[in-house]
């Protein structure tokens, strides 16, 4: 236990490559405290002045959010040298340990309550997704990062949004640290890959993976690679359902793959559009489901947790130290780790390869510059470009690299392979942003987006990407069969 500010930290319960999460109290008059989840950020990331900026911009919107479906930002400052944002304490579990638990006990979450604990994420979104300024105009909130870690289930039967406005700063800074990105592509929708703008719609499409995991028990986006699971999610057809659980209502289904259709346009409206289907086909099938049906759910599922978190308000209410009930039974918990950069400290993680902006001496800490709402790419800005690389070689086949830059503002494009004459393949290289050189054997051939055409079979080629303000990156291929290999 620790001082932080007006805090007492109490423990850890996730870290990652951005931020460290921690349980805490406030105290307050005559003995009351009021327990408090605290993210900090980490050292690195808080010496650099363009962060910071990004990460305070959207944490300031997400803290005007106040919707019984969004986990509420009580406090948003500065200790020493680390920003920390301090949210509300929820008595719950996170969507993937509900799955999980229920996946261990041999059953599924009953779909009632599956189909009500994503309309009122719905609910949650909708408010969002239209929130406006004092002056009417939208602020164009999207979470961008919607996953079951990102979605709680209260013992109160309610579900909350967590980590509003944590995704787009990171995204902006993303530094492709071991196990920081994997994991999130699984529920990122196709114009995210892409760069492109994002609205409301975007959040729809994660949602929608959610839905069909949560019926399922399956995951829907699990490959060996990062790049089959950006190729499945942008150009893949997704399974009907009832495929692996005929349980499922058609009209239930079809719901679902409407919100994960490949084209925003395609989809629903809206969130409201897509909270009113759900509650109309629990009405059209006599389904019943309440924040009281879901609440007797979640405690009989985690009857230890609710018995831990009894015990922790006896001790609030009884005046006594929180700091003697150090929720030996809570830990190691995720509940609040599914933001972007934190894993819970027992996760393993592994490496992805990058493209990494050029490294400078961290900035002093900023009191309040003005930033432009898409800064362009600039030497020393610290955006990473997570590089995937598919070769897909021989005659009538071509090389596709894929550069993605893991922000919006920029239109993303997606280049397949064409045919080329006998004995000669080609290449197809789009990078965002745009305009990188291309280098064959280190002679410029282009600049992104591109094609680079006349390349003999069964010769080794050195492929090179530079963009000023990030490092060069490089690799060795060879044009000498038709298969794709990461």
């Amino acid at each position: 236990m620790r001082q932080f500010g007006k805090f007492q930290l109490l423990k850890k319960i996730a870290s990652g490559g951005m931020a460290e999460i921690y349980i805490a109290k406030q105290r307050g008059l005559e003995g009351f405290e009021k327990l408090v989840v605290i993210k900090t950020i980490l050292p690195h990331l808080a010496s650099n002045e363009e962060f910071v900026q990004m990460f305070l911009d959207e944490a300031r919107l997400a803290a005007r959010l106040n919707h019984p479906n969004i986990v509420q930002i009580f406090d948003l400052g500065r200790v020493g040298n680390s920003y920390f944002i301090a949210m509300e304490f929820i008595q719950g579990e996170n969507l993937r340990n509900v799955a999980r638990t229920c996946r261990k006990q041999g059953k599924l979450i009953p779909t009632e309550h599956t189909v009500k604990i994503i309309s009122q994420a719905c609910e949650g979104l909708h408010y969002a997704h239209t929130k406006t300024d004092p002056s009417g105009r939208p602020l164009n909130i999207v979470h961008r990062d919607i996953s079951p870690q990102n979605i709680l289930v209260s013992f109160d039967g309610m579900a909350k949004i967590v980590d509003f406005g944590i995704a787009k700063a990171a995204t902006q800074y993303q530094e492709t640290r071991a196990g920081v990105l994997k994991g999130k592509y699984s529920y990122m929708s196709p114009e995210q890959i892409a760069g492109k703008k994002l609205d409301g719609r975007s959040d729809m499409f994660s949602l929608g993976i959610v839905m069909w995991e949560l019926l399922t028990g399956r995951r829907l986006y699990k490959r060996d690679s990062e790049l089959q699971i950006l190729k499945d999610i942008t150009e893949g057809p997704v399974p009907p359902i009832r495929k692996y659980n005929q349980q499922v209502p058609a009209e239930l289904e079809a719901i679902v793959l409407k919100c994960l259709e490949k084209e925003p346009e395609r989809r629903f409206a809206n969130m409201l559009e897509l909270h009113l289907a759900l509650e109309q086909f629990l009405k059209n099938h006599d389904l019943t489901s309440s924040t009281v049906h879901i609440a007797a759910f979640m405690r009989s599922l985690f009857p230890d947790k609710l018995e831990s978190f009894r015990k922790i308000e006896q001790a609030q209410e009884a005046g006594h130290r929180l700091e003697a009930f150090l929720f030996d039974d809570l830990e190691p918990s995720d509940i609040y780790a599914g933001g972007t950069g934190t894993t819970p400290a027992r996760t393993s993680q592994t490496s992805l390869p990058s493209l990494q902006a050029q490294q400078q001496p961290p900035p002093p800490i900023p009191t309040r510059p003005s930033l432009p709402a898409t800064p362009a790419a600039r030497p020393g800005r610290p955006i990473a470009l997570v590089l995937v690389l598919a070769l897909v070689v021989a005659a009538g086949a071509a090389v596709a690299v894929w550069l993605f830059l893991r922000g919006e503002g920029s239109t993303g494009r997606q280049d397949t392979g064409t045919e080329t004459s006998a004995g000669a393949g080609k290449i197809k290289v789009t990078s965002l942003p745009p305009d990188a050189a291309v280098l064959i054997d280190g002679k410029e051939a282009c600049k992104t987006p591109c094609t680079v055409d006349k390349l003999k079979l069964n010769e080794p080629y050195t492929l090179q990407v530079q963009l000023d303000g990030y490092k060069p990156w490089s690799t060795r291929f060879t044009l000498d069969s038709p298969e794709t290999r990461p």
